[in-house]
């Protein structure tokens, strides 16, 4: 009898060891978790940079609102120390109002360019130095004679009919636009911004000493 006992208690103790053993596995199995499938419609994470930043948008480079049409030159006689003038349509196409700060040609046409205007003191008509012309947004300002002109002092060489230069003019907003000039004999012999002989100020008509002269 007392060599049994040893014998029962091992067989119940390999029983205990089974289940045991199968229960432990049956735990690892389940503790095995299966990998998580991403819910359908969840926005996925993008890692690259280069993909991820905005597209820079490339501007649009914006040019002067204002433009000039109809440009040309008084033809002068051929004698020393002439003036001449430029006379043109300006037209603002902006919503801001823009200013015309100084003009500009090329030193092989004359030795200096000034902004002028018409003005009339004592029943005389004088042609007198501006600082500028003020263009209105969406609004048109006529250069002719008799009236605002672009003064060339100094002419290097005769203006001839047919002859071509170009005048720069600048921007209050430091655009400058440029056109062509064509050389033309002045409509009706009109003495507005004129050439003038003999002139050594701004501008002005036979022997005009002054900043501007009278135009006879």
């Amino acid at each position: 009898m007392n060599q049994m006992i040893p014998v029962r208690i091992s067989r119940r103790f390999a029983v205990g060891m089974t289940v045991i053993a199968v229960g432990l596995a049956a735990t690892a199995c389940g503790s095995a978790a299966a990998p998580t499938a991403t819910p359908t419609g969840t926005p996925q994470t993008n890692h690259n940079p280069a993909a991820s930043a905005s597209p820079t948008a490339t501007p649009t480079p914006v040019g002067p609102s204002v433009t000039m049409s109809d440009v040309w030159a008084r033809a002068t006689p051929g004698l020393p120390d002439e003036n001449s003038a430029v006379y043109a349509v300006l037209q603002n196409k902006g919503a801001k109002a823009e200013r015309v700060v100084s003009a500009s040609v090329p030193a092989a046409i004359a030795k200096r360019v000034e902004l002028h205007t018409t003005v009339q003191e004592a029943g005389v008509m004088k042609m007198v130095q501006v600082e500028g012309y003020d263009l209105p947004a969406s609004g048109t300002v006529k250069l002719e004679p008799g009236g605002n002109h672009i003064m060339l002092l100094g002419i290097a060489k005769q203006l001839k009919v047919g002859d071509t230069f170009t005048v720069t003019l600048k921007l209050q907003s430091g655009s400058t636009i440029e056109s062509k000039v064509e050389v033309k004999n002045a409509p009706g012999g009109a003495m507005g911004g004129s050439a003038a002989t003999g002139a050594t100020g701004g501008s002005g008509a036979m022997g005009a000493t002054g900043g501007s002269g009278a135009m006879r």
